[in-house]
C-alpha cells in the first residue's frame, strides 16, 4: 500500500500568562475519519516540500497566509489505518510542524466559526486540547506527547565538580528555579548510589516542587523502587546514551517499558538516528507507555566537555535533523539564545550545560 505524505500544521498562539491556544478543525462527515477533530493540513504534492505544502494547505483550508510564520519541525508520524474488518485501509506519513501565529492572525480568526470548506473551527487551551485527544484521528496521538516537550533542556555538570552531593543539589535547585519549565538532565558521571542521593537531595531542597528531572534509564531501573515519593515525582523522563541506544538491549528496554515516562536518546550520526526512529515506531506499535519521544543530536559546535569531537556545524546538523522522525534537541556549544537559529535548521529545542546555568 502506497504511503500518503501529509503536511500537518499545529496552529498555536502564545497568549503569554494566559497560556497557549490551538486552532483546530472538525473533519467533514464525508471525509476519511469524518467527524474527528484535526490539526489543519493536507496531502504533499510530488513537487512540494513539507513546508511549502503546509503553507498551501493552510491557505486553502483557512484563507490564512503562514508563509512568514515560524514553523517549528516536530517530526514524522507513520500510521496505518484499518477498516471495520481489520483490513489495511490507509497508510499515512504525517510531517508535523508547530506554527506560531501572531496577534493579528489570532484576532482575525478568534471568532471565525468555519473554514473555507465549511469545517467547524475552534480554539482550545492546552488543557482543553489534551482533554480532547481521543477525539482526534489515531495517527495524531504522538503529537500530544510532542507538545509536552519543553524547548529548553539543561544538563548538569558532573558531581566531581562540586564539594558534595548537597552543594550539587542546592546549585541545581536554583538552576531549575531560574530556568522555570526547563527540565534538568542529571548527568553526574558518578555511582548509582550518589545519583540516587542527589535526586533525593534536590527533592528536599525544593520541597519536591521546583525541579523536573531527566535521569539515565539504566540507572533509574536500579534505584526506582528505593526513591522516596517526593524524589520519584520529580522525574519526568528517562534517557538512553548513544552506546546504549545502539545495543540490542535498547530494543528490549523500550519494547518492555510499561512505565508512562517518555524516553530521550542521544544521537551523533545517521545510523543512531535510524535506530531511534525504529525504537520510536516500536514503542508506538507496542503501546508501551510514552516510548521514545525525542533525541538529542550533538555536537552542533565544539564543546569544552568533548574537545576531541569536531562539531557538526549547522548545515550538517540540519541534514541529520531532517532524518529524525521525532523532535530534535540541538546540543553542543549552544546557549538558550541560539534557539531560533537551531529551529531554522530543523531543531525542536536546544540543550546545553554551561550556557544553561551549569
Amino acid at each position: 500500500m502506497k504511503e500518503i505524505n501529509v503536511a500537518v500544521a499545529v496552529l498555536c498562539f502564545d497568549g503569554g500568562q494566559l497560556g497557549d491556544e490551538f486552532l483546530v478543525a472538525k473533519r467533514l462527515m464525508h471525509q476519511h475519519q469524518g467527524g474527528k477533530l484535526e490539526f489543519v493540513g493536507g496531502k504533499i504534492e510530488p513537487n512540494e516540500t513539507a513546508r511549502s505544502a503546509l503553507v498551501r494547505e493552510v491557505a486553502e483550508e483557512l484563507g490564512l497566509d503562514i508563509s512568514a510564520n515560524l514553523a517549528v519541525r516536530m517530526g514524522v508520524i507513520r500510521h496505518e489505518y484499518t477498516d471495520d474488518a481489520g483490513r489495511a485501509d490507509k497508510k499515512v506519513a504525517l510531517h508535523v510542524f508547530k506554527v506560531m501565529l501572531d496577534l493579528s492572525q489570532y484576532k482575525t480568526f478568534k471568532n471565525q466559526q468555519f473554514g473555507k470548506d465549511g469545517q467547524v473551527l475552534s480554539w482550545l487551551s492546552t488543557d482543553e486540547l489534551h482533554a480532547k485527544k481521543d477525539e482526534f484521528p489515531a495517527a495524531n496521538a504522538r503529537i500530544f506527547e510532542w507538545l509536552k516537550l519543553p524547548q529548553y533542556l539543561a544538563i548538569s555538570q558532573p558531581l566531581a565538580n562540586f564539594t558534595s552531593v548537597q552543594q550539587w543539589a542546592e546549585h541545581y535547585a536554583k538552576v531549575c528555579e531560574h530556568r522555570q519549565n526547563a527540565p534538568l538532565y542529571v548527568r553526574l558521571q558518578a555511582s548509582i548510589s550518589d545519583e540516587r542521593a542527589a535526586i533525593e537531595a534536590v527533592a528536599k531542597v525544593t520541597a519536591g516542587g521546583a525541579c523536573r528531572l531527566i535521569v539515565p534509564l539504566s540507572n533509574f531501573l536500579a534505584y526506582q523502587d528505593k526513591l522516596s515519593q517526593a524524589a520519584r515525582a520529580q522525574i519526568v523522563a528517562l534517557k538512553l546514551n548513544h552506546d546504549e541506544l545502539m545495543t540490542a538491549k535498547a530494543q528490549d528496554l523500550v519494547q518492555n517499558w510499561a512505565v508512562d515516562l517518555p524516553i530521550l536518546a542521544s544521537c551523533h550520526d545517521a545510523p543512531s538516528i535510524q535506530k531511534a526512529n525504529a525504537l520510536a515506531s516500536l514503542s508506538v506499535a507496542e503501546g508501551r507507555g510514552a516510548g521514545l519521544v525525542a533525541i538529542l543530536l550533538s555536537p552542533v559546535l565544539p564543546t569544552a566537555t568533548h574537545p576531541e569531537a569536531a562539531g557538526l556545524g549547522f548545515e550538517r546538523f540540519g541534514e541529520l535533523a531532517g532524518l529524525s522522525d521525532v523532535p530534535v534537541f540541538a546540543l553542543g556549544g549552544l546557549k538558550p539564545d541560539d534557539l531560533a537559529q537551531c529551529q531554522a535548521y530543523g531543531a525542536w529545542g536546544v540543550s546545553g550545560i554551561r550556557g544553561f546555568g551549569g
